[in-house]
């Protein structure tokens, strides 16, 4: 083979597009760029936020139905009969649950309702970062926080908020 007819073939050029999985069909973007990657994505999340269709702000769950059993002292309940030992265990458990999933549905909003109040020439800077710090948060100690594209990832399975970084061979 020439390889001067090898060198002068050109090279595909290869352009990223995001792919949104919407409820009337998919929608595509140019992503080719981190700059326009970053700026679909904020302009996808301030869309979405704005209708309010997708996200909401959580509140604090309510855990009035479980007080009986969690104000038992733990001396009383080791002489409980075993159903209702195993009861307040269950609702124990059911109580962590809700407050572990409204820990992470308050992180997800917080750090969305920061990354939309940010300077664009800010917040570009934490696209691709898995984790960041702000003291966006009333509290004086640093509060870990996620760039962008975490917060798509982590809403990937619900419904309609699918999406996907794709890329696109051309000659």
């Amino acid at each position: 083979m020439n390889t001067e007819t090898a060198q002068s073939k050109p090279k595909p050029i290869v352009k990223k597009v995001v792919v949104f999985k919407e409820k009337h069909g998919d929608e595509y973007y140019d992503a080719s760029t981190d700059e326009l990657l970053y700026k679909t994505l904020l302009a996808v999340l301030r869309s979405r936020m704005d209708s309010g269709y997708y996200y909401y702000e959580p509140q604090a769950p309510i855990l009035d139905h479980y007080e009986e059993y969690l104000n038992i002292p733990k001396d009383v309940a080791a002489k409980l009969p075993a159903q209702m030992q195993e009861d307040i265990k269950k609702a124990e458990k059911s109580v962590k649950q809700l407050q572990d999933d409204y820990k992470s549905k308050r992180e997800w909003y917080d750090c969305a309702v920061h990354v939309l109040s940010l300077p664009e020439e800010e917040a570009i800077r934490y696209m691709h970062v898995e984790e960041w710090f702000s003291s966006y948060s009333n509290k004086t100690e640093q509060t870990k926080h996620h760039g962008l594209i975490w917060l798509f990832q982590e809403r990937e399975d619900h419904q309609y908020e699918g999406w996907d970084i794709i890329m696109l061979n051309t000659l």
